[in-house]
């Protein structure tokens, strides 16, 4: 680790040099991601939605086309500040349900079973009763819902 003492960019060199040595893409982007927000909230201009909504509404009109890792780095949703596995997520979950291809965010149409298992998740079902319901796995579940 780099000394408790190094500036936020030796900090972040360091650990994107270490990433770089690894090459590890993702690891790469998470970072960058990280530093941009650390950057942003020194400043005070990060790219920051207040609540979900406006998130939401972002994520679909400015990002259309960008993959869903490239958009979890420079997005923050919230008070909180999520990891950027669950960030993905998060990208990949609103893209289908606003029926949109969950890495790329184009549009793009759904099967029955999708759209079935999109209408049940909107209604606040967890994945377990969604599978129950439609006679399916759990796991299929989750990669109709873009989570795996």
């Amino acid at each position: 680790m780099p000394p408790r003492e190094c500036s936020l960019y030796e900090h972040f060199r360091w650990r994107m040099d270490r990433a770089h040595k690894r090459r590890d893409v993702s690891d790469l982007l998470m970072l960058a991601g990280e530093a941009r927000r650390e950057h942003a909230g020194f400043i005070g201009n990060a790219e920051h939605d207040e609540t979900e909504d406006q998130a939401v509404r972002r994520l679909l009109t400015e990002y259309e086309g960008e993959h869903c890792e490239y958009v979890a780095g420079r997005m923050s949703v919230g008070a909180s500040h999520r990891g950027h596995h669950s960030m993905v997520r998060w990208v990949r979950r609103n893209r289908l349900e606003n029926e949109r291809d969950p890495t790329t965010g184009l549009p793009c149409e759904q099967d029955g079973l999708q759209a079935k298992v999109i209408a049940l998740r909107k209604r606040g079902l967890k994945v377990r009763p969604i599978a129950e319901e439609l006679g399916i796995s759990k796991s299929r579940v989750s990669r109709l819902l873009g989570m795996k």
